[in-house]
């Protein structure tokens, strides 16, 4: 939802096209990082839940600073850090699926998981767009961290 608020965003840093454009893709920085540290935190089974676990708050926490910060530079690495956290959640959590989850719920659990990506991104920019008008592009952020509560109760419920 970082594009649906484009303006507001460029206004409170007083950034220009450069400077946005580096806030929008150093996502793509902790997404590779995240990966090589995931890789050998799933290699080990006994990891897999708590560090999905701690991943998914970690990304929540991130999310809420990323709205109170005021420096550019933090607000950079703030978005690193939810791409890091991320890669947790959207590339092994299917892999967490399969291998542990229970034949008979397997594949619900599997589509419910790669339904939630696009929907996400539909409804980020559709709720962005609204905050944008009627509030503050902030609350995109904050209700994104909100809405991640439930997923994290989900997980640890779910047995192992």
């Amino acid at each position: 939802s970082l594009l649906g608020c484009f303006n507001a965003i460029k206004e409170k840093l007083e950034v220009g096209n450069l400077g946005f454009g580096i806030l929008g893709s150093i996502v793509f920085v902790g997404l590779i990082f995240g990966s090589i540290a995931a890789t050998g935190l799933f290699s080990n089974g006994d990891w897999i839940k708590p560090t999905l676990i701690l991943a998914l708050v970690l990304n929540a926490f991130s999310l809420y600073f990323f709205t109170l910060s005021k420096s550019f530079m933090l607000m950079i690495i703030v978005r690193g850090a939810i791409g890091f956290f991320q890669v947790f959640v959207c590339i092994f959590m299917p892999v967490w699926v399969d291998t542990f989850g229970s034949e008979s719920q397997k594949t619900i659990w599997l589509t419910v998981n790669m339904l939630a990506s696009p929907l996400g991104v539909v409804l980020g920019y559709t709720l962005t767009y609204y905050m944008n008008i009627y509030h503050s592009w902030e609350w995109s952020f904050n209700i994104q961290a909100i809405a991640m509560i439930p997923c994290i109760g989900c997980v640890i419920v779910t047995p192992s």
